[in-house]
């Protein structure tokens, strides 16, 4: 699976940090922030988006700590045509209202007794009138913290009812962050296409609004194949480049009759698709909008926004804008005056200089919220650290709530293989997702030598004081024995366990049955019988998009699919004892074939991660393998400059996995007569 392609996230990059580059260079940044900044008596403004809990706590601890308070939008923009600000004065604001406000912003803004300004979307908004939980409830023990997060993947961003609880308590201001948030596409040029390796945020905001999306609520559409024109934010006063509908459709059903996701498994789709279009003479790619065109839809930003806000928010009173993306205009700014606003918030390359006593539209620089801590009293930052922190994002722990410590646990354990350890962490993080606490007794079935046991025993997936693995290996198993973590293994074939029925709470079978040339039906019978009714069988295997990640299947396809299907089903199955793949929904028909009720799939690996952890594991250490092993390599600078590079390429390949080339499968089975488990000794040697 490929990524965006490099121009795009290139020029993404550069565009989103474009405002800071511009304030450093011209000096427009506050000189709390920066060394060589300006003096300034204005309202420091600080701009979030995604909230981290224990991240905004410590900014608010510090905020607290040194005597400072907040201000509304109206304040801020009284304080700053009066010119009387006062230094202990600061602003939070909030773009997008996405659910981490609700969940994590708005307990802790209570808590601390902050108040903050929330920019929001109403096409956003949802009527939704669920109950969703918070960190106070976390706190009090009444959730978890896998339940609080996982509202992101349906619900991402605040309903009404949210922001009307918010508004009342007094600690929100909801002002405007445009009605729509789109982009919108400025020029004939293609930078990439949508794809399942594709990134496209919260809402679809990275996708710029096509023709097609007109009769959709305005809302840009995830749409493989189709075309990523050159784009900018709505508000930023270009017009728009209309595309041809039936280029759009063209490219998006070209990829549906080829199969839509197993198109991308070719290495040249881009090619393949840039040739559609090239096809095509510039006439026909599309059109630009006209002048009034372009000022209709910029207007209905602002006022449709506007009166929607007032209309779902009981009391509020929407006179202040946010830029999406910080990116406004000289012409935004004449229609956000003339549809009554009293002030619009960009980024850090707003002026902030003689503004004292300004009258008509206010424009309010705003910095990222990394710079809070810049700001003077006891705890504050250096610049470096500060900088440092927004060059590497979030810190893994703030990723979720088991990402870093899931790779802490696999380096423990995998510490001279530290691709098998990114391996593993991942796979560990999948087992938390699917199967978070498995009954016993278990049977770790194929247990090796009981290493990935021990991982989810300290994980507290898997009671080490139930836990019995059986292993056709005894080298392996004389590994796992000594070991002292399972209370029995034995030396015996999965066709054939010696166990009575229903002796077992769970079942788990890692990375075991892909490896059985045949027999595995036999297989899940077996654990079929052994597993208690309402029991849990988890299954960790590699799907057939595996293959697209190994090297050498790779390379051969691309000149001829015969040679590459030869290594697949000869030799790459004596090499690694895989094989054949099946995908993840074959595997699961497998199961329930036998008796057994799939619950959950967990993918955790994505093809272009599979293509990284195949290439360090195959060949980066194959003419390494004394160095591997070595205590001087590990204290090595090259060991940890590897450990490095793994670790970020282990936060890349979070999140959305279309095609992963591993899964973990949860099922169970059924219930029925005789569930009554038979009494029985765990064997503890070769049977």
């Amino acid at each position: 699976m490929t990524g965006m392609s490099a121009s795009y996230r290139i020029r993404r990059s550069v565009e989103k940090n474009a405002p800071e580059f511009r304030a450093l260079a011209s000096r427009r940044m506050p000189a709390f922030a920066v060394p060589f900044g300006r003096a300034s008596n204005t309202v420091p403004v600080f701009c979030f988006h995604d909230v981290q809990p224990e991240t905004f706590a410590a900014q608010l601890e510090f905020l607290r700590a040194n005597g400072y308070r907040t201000l509304d939008a109206d304040q801020v923009a009284a304080r700053i045509r009066t010119g009387g600000s006062d230094p202990g004065e600061v602003a939070l604001s909030f773009d997008d209202a996405t659910w981490t406000f609700w969940t994590y912003a708005f307990p802790l803004l209570r808590e601390y007794g902050f108040q903050a300004i929330l920019f929001a979307i109403p096409t956003t908004l949802s009527d939704d009138e669920t109950e969703y939980p918070t960190w106070d409830d976390h706190r009090r023990g009444s959730c978890g913290r896998e339940e609080l997060a996982g509202r992101g993947g349906h619900r991402p961003f605040c309903t009404w009812g949210e922001l009307n609880t918010m508004h009342r308590s007094g600690i929100v201001d909801v002002q405007s962050h445009s009605l729509t948030h789109v982009r919108v596409p400025i020029a004939p040029r293609v930078l990439d296409f949508v794809h399942p390796g594709f990134d496209p945020y919260y809402g679809n905001f990275d996708i710029p609004l096509s023709v097609l999306d007109e009769s959709g609520g305005n809302r840009p559409a995830l749409r493989l194949g189709a075309p990523l024109f050159r784009s900018a934010p709505r508000l930023a006063g270009h017009r728009r480049f209309c595309e041809a509908p039936d280029l759009v459709e063209e490219l998006t059903a070209f990829v549906r009759s080829r199969g839509g996701v197993e198109f991308f498994a070719d290495p040249g789709w881009r090619s393949t698709l840039r040739a559609i279009v090239r096809r095509r003479p510039a006439s026909r790619l599309g059109d630009r909008e006209t002048r009034e065109e372009l000022a209709t839809a910029m207007h209905r930003e602002f006022a449709e926004s506007r009166t929607r806000l007032e209309q779902g928010v009981s009391g509020a009173e929407i006179r202040h804008f946010a830029y999406p993306w910080f990116a406004g205009s000289a012409q935004a700014d004449g229609i956000a005056e003339e549809t009554g606003y009293d002030a619009v918030f960009g980024g850090p390359d707003v002026d902030t200089a003689d503004r004292e006593g300004a009258t008509g539209l206010l424009r309010v620089q705003r910095l990222p919220d990394g710079y809070l801590l810049r700001l003077p009293g006891r705890g504050r930052r250096a610049l470096g650290s500060v900088w440092r922190g927004r060059i590497r994002g979030p810190r893994v722990e703030e990723r979720g709530p088991s990402d870093a410590s899931t790779l802490e646990t696999a380096t423990r354990w995998f510490y001279w293989k530290p691709a098998t350890a990114w391996f593993r962490s991942l796979e560990l993080q999948a087992y938390e997702a699917a199967a978070p606490e498995l009954a016993k007794p278990l049977l770790d079935l194929g247990c090796g030598n009981g290493l990935v046991a021990r991982m989810l025993a300290e994980r507290g997936i898997v009671d080490r004081r139930a836990l019995y693995g059986i292993d056709l290996q005894q080298r392996d198993l004389t590994q796992a024995m000594n070991g002292d973590l399972h209370t029995g293994v034995a030396r015996a074939d999965g066709r054939r366990l010696p166990f009575p029925d229903a002796a077992f709470g769970s079942v788990v079978s890692n990375g075991v049955l892909c490896a059985i040339p045949d027999g595995v039906d036999q297989v899940l019978e077996e654990v079929l019988r052994v597993l208690r009714p309402g029991g849990t069988f988890v299954v960790t295997v590699p799907t057939d998009h595996f293959v697209d990640s190994l090297f050498w299947p790779r390379s051969l396809g691309r000149f001829s699919s015969r040679a590459r299907q030869i290594y697949v089903t000869r030799i790459n199955r004596r090499l690694d004892h895989h094989g054949p793949y099946h995908s993840a929904e074959a595997w699961c028909r497998r199961l329930e074939g036998n008796g057994l009720k799939v619950d959950r799939i967990e993918g955790f690996l994505s093809g272009r991660a599979g293509i990284v952890y195949n290439l360090l594991t195959m060949h980066v250490f194959r003419f390494v393998t004394v160095l591997r092993w070595s205590p001087a390599f590990l204290r090595s600078g090259a060991a940890a400059l590897l450990r490095m590079a793994l670790r970020r390429a282990y936060l890349r390949e979070q999140g959305h996995l279309p095609r992963p080339a591993y899964v973990v499968i949860v099922g169970h089975r059924g219930h029925g007569p005789g569930s009554a488990g038979n009494a029985w000794s765990a064997p503890t040697g070769d049977e």
